[in-house]
């Protein structure tokens, strides 16, 4: 019984430490401002994840996520595009995902998190 327990206890940490918070602060991002081009890559990394980006430099059109520092709770519409509407991320960060989605978008796992359920996110 100690065996099974202990075996259950190790698989049950390597489950919750296989996962890196994303707070997308390596971004450092003044405050006010964002990031909609991920190029050259496809999308943003932080933490054990990635959120698919793309972006067209010929319109200037982005879809999928976008990172954010804008904390504007005052402008209304499509030029507020990259702010939330509390002001900033979940329990106050400075950095935030906004997305423009038209297709269904995922998250995607990475590293040691791949394959492995999500423990959550805020929304």
């Amino acid at each position: 019984m100690k065996i099974l327990l202990s075996l259950l206890f190790c698989v049950t940490q390597s489950l919750v430490f296989s996962q890196v918070v994303a707070t997308f602060e390596e971004y450092n991002l003044p405050r006010g401002g964002h990031l909609n081009d991920a190029s050259p890559a496809d999308g943003f990394t932080s933490g054990s994840i990635i959120l698919p980006n793309d972006y067209n430099a010929d319109f200037d059109f982005w879809s999928g996520y976008a990172i954010s520092a804008d904390t504007n709770t005052t402008t209304p519409g499509f030029l507020n595009q990259y702010s939330s509407i509390v002001g900033s991320g979940a329990q106050g960060t400075t950095h935030y995902t906004v997305g423009y989605v038209y297709d269904p978008e995922f998250i995607y796992p990475t590293g040691k998190a791949a394959g492995k359920p999500m423990i959550g996110f805020y929304v």
